[in-house]
């Protein structure tokens, strides 16, 4: 799908979803993400399901100014390696799992400004970790800050 040749992926979700596929060792046939395009000012969203994209919203939030880097060479702990981090921590069952820029209206005020990507790992128990995706640091949930 061709949208914006600057677009930059922002945001990348296994939901949880009654009767989606589980989260397998940080492997799903289902995931959703968004994109965002600076020259166009617009997030796009998509939904993904076994080999084909099933839904791809139209665009949204016109009029959004961010000032995002592509921070794609900050990514190096893929979802199996957040996974591994996330079992460490006592999170076993994985619920649903996403990878999220730290920046702008995604800011996670539990994760340090400094850590540009992050997953959020939670737990069918509820237990959540927030892991940097470029260095394996792990940050934990303290319940909703505002």
């Amino acid at each position: 799908v061709q949208w914006a040749s600057d677009a930059l992926l922002v945001e990348l979700s296994v939901p949880y979803r009654v009767g989606a596929d589980p989260v397998n060792n940080g492997r799903s046939t289902s995931l959703s993400g968004q994109f965002y395009s600076a020259s166009k000012q617009q997030t796009w969203s998509f939904n993904y399901y076994r080999g084909q994209i099933l839904a791809a919203g139209a665009p949204g939030i016109d009029k959004l100014k961010i000032s995002l880097s592509d921070w794609t060479g900050e990514w190096k702990l893929d979802s199996p390696q957040a996974v591994e981090v996330a079992a460490k921590e006592g999170i076993s069952a994985i619920r649903a799992m996403h990878l999220s820029v730290n920046r702008e209206r995604w800011r996670n005020q539990q994760v340090p400004e400094s850590c540009l990507v992050f997953w959020e790992v939670e737990g069918k128990d509820g237990k959540k970790v927030y892991i940097n995706a470029s260095t394996g640091e792990v940050y934990q949930y303290h319940g909703w800050q505002y």
